[in-house]
């Protein structure tokens, strides 16, 4: 029951600003769903970090983990493909709910409004952070990284994560430079490989996988312009 005071001074103010009656959704929403705020007298202001969730938002959420099993994405088995399959569908509803063309946009999920591309170097006594460019390798979740000995580049291979698997990349500096290379990536087959250099010919090696049994004996070189496959044999004693 609204106290009769607080009535009249509505209708007042309505007759002031009648625009304001087009907000009642919003007042309808508050009730529904957030209607926690009012019972415990809280005013909730901190909207910049993240949003306040709705009572319908935790019922929906709690269905759909009663009736599915979730796990880790990334992977080939069916509780893996459930989760990769509903990230990848609220991607393209994010592309989409911004009209944004998929062949243009990445969305990016990370763990906070501060989580992204960092780059930090260790000196042998503390980390400073890099400088780098803004076209960095967003969240790669496994990837391998190794010094180049000819141009005394770093080397990282994207191996799995949420977007550019397969891509290479070069930091030179503090900048980052994905490179154009043909990739050795079939589907996951080469989630978590290793790279590693080999000094007596001057590369960059990849080599097994934690994706597929098939890929474990693998092995890649990196010319500076894309992955070459090799076997392990021919490169024994070779500079080439």
């Amino acid at each position: 029951m609204i106290p009769p005071a607080e009535a009249a001074a509505r209708a007042t103010f309505l007759l002031k600003y009648p625009e304001y009656e087009r907000t009642s959704g919003i007042d309808e929403l508050r009730r529904s769903d957030y209607s926690r705020l009012d019972a415990l007298g809280q005013i909730y202001l901190d909207y910049t970090g993240g949003g306040l969730y709705g009572e319908s938002q935790v019922r929906q959420h709690a269905d759909l983990l009663n009736r599915h099993v979730f796990g880790n994405p990334h992977s080939a088995n069916p509780t893996s493909a459930a989760t990769t399959d509903l990230v990848e569908r609220t991607r393209r509803y994010v592309l989409q709910y911004f009209n944004a063309p998929p062949g243009e946009y990445v969305a990016v999920f990370t763990g906070n409004a501060n989580s992204r591309a960092e780059t930090w170097a260790w000196n042998g006594v503390t980390w400073s952070q890099l400088t780098a460019n803004e076209v960095a390798p967003f969240d790669p979740i496994t990837a391998g990284m190794a010094p180049d000995p000819r141009t005394d580049d770093v080397i990282l291979y994207i191996g799995g994560g949420e977007v550019r698997v397969g891509s290479t990349w070069t930091l030179s500096g503090s900048t980052w430079r994905e490179v154009n290379a043909t990739s050795p990536v079939v589907d996951t087959d080469y989630h978590g490989s290793w790279l590693l250099t080999d000094t007596r010919i001057g590369k960059v090696l990849m080599i097994g996988s934690a994706g597929r049994p098939n890929t474990l004996n693998a092995l890649w070189v990196f010319t500076g312009t894309t992955w070459r496959a090799e076997r392990a044999s021919a490169l024994t004693g070779s500079s080439a």
